[in-house]
C-alpha cells in the first residue's frame, strides 16, 4: 500500500482547470476522486480524510467541506463498453508514450492511438507501435496527458501490468487501488503503415551507445549528429563539435554516412547501450530498437 504523500500529486492535473468547481477532490465512502471532464481518477482509499470535498490547493491540509451541492458526481462505468480488452505492461505503455507528440494543437498525434491492428504513437519524426490483436474497426486516440497520469498512478502503486477496456467514448482501467477513465479522441489517424518498411538492406550494430545526459551540451541545440564508418567502426559525431568522435559500434559498410537527431535515437534506445539500427538509405525510415526513426539530411 502506498502513502498519501505519493498519491496526492496524482490529483494535480486539475490545477490547470479554469473552472473552480472542478478544482476539488471529492471524498466519499468509495474513496477520493476528481476530474477535468476529460480524465477521471478515483483512489480507492480515503487515507482517513473526512467525507466531503477539498480544494486542490489545500488538499489534505484542511477539513473537508461536507456540502456536496453543485459538485460533480463521478461515474467510472461505461454503458457502451466493447468486448475489447488489452493487457499491457506499464513499461511498454511508458515506452510508446515517449513517441506521442507534445504539441497539443496536433490532436491526431497528441496521444496513443488504437489504429487498425496496432497500438501506436507518432510525433512525425519517430514512431513506436505494438500489434494488439483486437478486432478493431474504429480508430481513436487516448490523450497523451491522460496516459501520463495513468502511468504515474500505476507507478505509485507499483503495478506492472494493467488492462485497458475500450468503450465508444472512453477507455477505463480498473485496479484494486484506483479507477481511471479517459475520453477517447476521434480523429483520422495517418496511415502509418505506409512508412513502416517491410525489409531492410543493412543492419548497424550499436554496442556502446553514448550517455546523452553527460554529452547533452555537445548536441544542443538541435541534437544533429552524424553516424559514420571509420575503419570498420560505427562512429558518432556531433554536428556542432565534429572534433568529438565516439565509437558506438561496428559497421561493415565502407564509406557509410548518415545523419540523425541524436535525441530521437536516445528515445528509441529506451536506455539500452546495445541495439540495432536497420537501414535502407538516408531518405527512408530506419528501425531502431524496434521503433521507426526518420534520418535527417546534411544541411
Amino acid at each position: 500500500m502506498t502513502t498519501f504523500k505519493k498519491v496526492k500529486p496524482l490529483f494535480n492535473f486539475i490545477k490547470k482547470e479554469y473552472r473552480q468547481t472542478l478544482q476539488k477532490i471529492r471524498i466519499d465512502e468509495k474513496g477520493m476522486s476528481c476530474t477535468d471532464l476529460e480524465t477521471y481518477l478515483r483512489i480507492n482509499d480515503t487515507f482517513d480524510l473526512q467525507k466531503g470535498f477539498q480544494d486542490i490547493q489545500t488538499f489534505g491540509l484542511v477539513d473537508s467541506v461536507e456540502d456536496f451541492e453543485n459538485f460533480p458526481i463521478f461515474d467510472f462505468t461505461i454503458d457502451t463498453m466493447r468486448n475489447d480488452k488489452l493487457k499491457i505492461s506499464v513499461d511498454t505503455l511508458s515506452y510508446i508514450l515517449k513517441f506521442a507528440s507534445k504539441d497539443e494543437t496536433r490532436l491526431h498525434l497528441n496521444g496513443v492511438a488504437l489504429y487498425r491492428d496496432l497500438l501506436v504513437a507518432c510525433d512525425g519524426h519517430t514512431m513506436s507501435y505494438i500489434e494488439h490483436g483486437l478486432e478493431n474497426n474504429d480508430n481513436y486516440i487516448m490523450p497523451r496527458t491522460s496516459i501520463a497520469l495513468l502511468i504515474r498512478a500505476c507507478k505509485a502503486y507499483k503495478l506492472k501490468e494493467i488492462e485497458l477496456q475500450f468503450g465508444d467514448d472512453f477507455t477505463i482501467v480498473e485496479s484494486e487501488f484506483f479507477s481511471f477513465k479517459m475520453r477517447n479522441i476521434y480523429r483520422e489517424y495517418p496511415n502509418i503503415k505506409t512508412v513502416i518498411p517491410t525489409r531492410f538492406t543493412h543492419t548497424l550494430e550499436v554496442t556502446n551507445w553514448v550517455n546523452m545526459k553527460e554529452l547533452k551540451s555537445l548536441f544542443c541545440p538541435h541534437f544533429k549528429c552524424k553516424l559514420k564508418e571509420v575503419e570498420g567502426s560505427l562512429v558518432l559525431i556531433p554536428k556542432q563539435y565534429p572534433d568529438n568522435q565516439y565509437i558506438i559500434g561496428k559497421c561493415s559498410l565502407p564509406n557509410f554516412e548518415m545523419f540523425f537527431n541524436a535525441s530521437y535515437i536516445e528515445r528509441a534506445s529506451n536506455g539500452l547501450k546495445e541495439f540495432e539500427i536497420k537501414i535502407n538509405n538516408d531518405l527512408t525510415p530506419t528501425m531502431i530498437n524496434g521503433s521507426i526513426v526518420m534520418p535527417q539530411r546534411d544541411v
